[in-house]
């Protein structure tokens, strides 16, 4: 892929490097569109991912997987053997999105250190898209107690997308001020004075 990939998601709020793809909030029920032209080769429903969609690109002389995670139930707007165009809108999201791909055959020619063809899809992003942030950050452990809401913006004022509970361990990827930013067990902003 020798030109940059069209943005997965608008407006994409925070991407962070996760193991072996990005993941990338945004607003519950944003549309999250083809980073290049394809053929759709999977929409499937997973319990620990929510709507996955697959489509398969061919650009120059390559074959490419982009692979779409977390999209909202029933929100699928294409079907397995559609063709796409890059920019074309797939689904929506419930809080973000887990953007993996994939070149075929790359691990057999040494071009990826990652299994299963995966490649770093961060190279192929606009110029336009936010900065990337490299996990994994500092781990934290969860002192607020009955638990502490992990917000879609950082204020106090934002919606809740998740809870966590006291004693839970995550990991902060990216902070702003008092917020801390993390992508799992759900992605968003949690206020740092309610961790250790």
């Amino acid at each position: 892929m020798l030109e940059p990939l069209a943005n997965p998601i608008d407006p994409p709020l925070a991407v962070v490097q996760a193991d072996q793809g990005l993941n990338i909030q945004s607003v519950p029920g944003a549309k999250i569109y083809a980073v290049a032209a394809g053929r759709v080769l999977a929409v499937v429903w997973c319990d620990n991912c929510g709507l996955q969609i697959s489509v398969v690109h061919v650009r120059c002389a390559r074959t490419y997987e982009s692979v779409y995670s977390g999209g909202q139930p029933d929100s699928a707007a294409v079907k397995v053997g559609d063709m796409v165009q890059a920019g074309q809108a797939l689904m929506k999201a419930e809080s973000g999105l887990r953007l993996t791909m994939k070149c075929y055959g790359a691990t057999a020619r040494g071009e990826t250190s990652y299994a299963r063809d995966r490649v770093d899809p961060a190279p192929f992003f606009l110029e336009s898209a936010p900065p990337i942030v490299n996990a994994p950050g500092k781990r934290r452990t969860v002192t607020a107690t009955p638990h502490l809401h992990v917000r879609l913006f950082p204020q106090q004022s934002a919606k809740p997308v998740g809870e966590l509970l006291p004693g839970q361990e995550v990991v902060i990827v990216k902070e702003q001020g008092a917020w801390g930013f993390v992508t799992e067990p759900v992605m968003g902003w949690l206020l740092l004075e309610y961790t250790e």
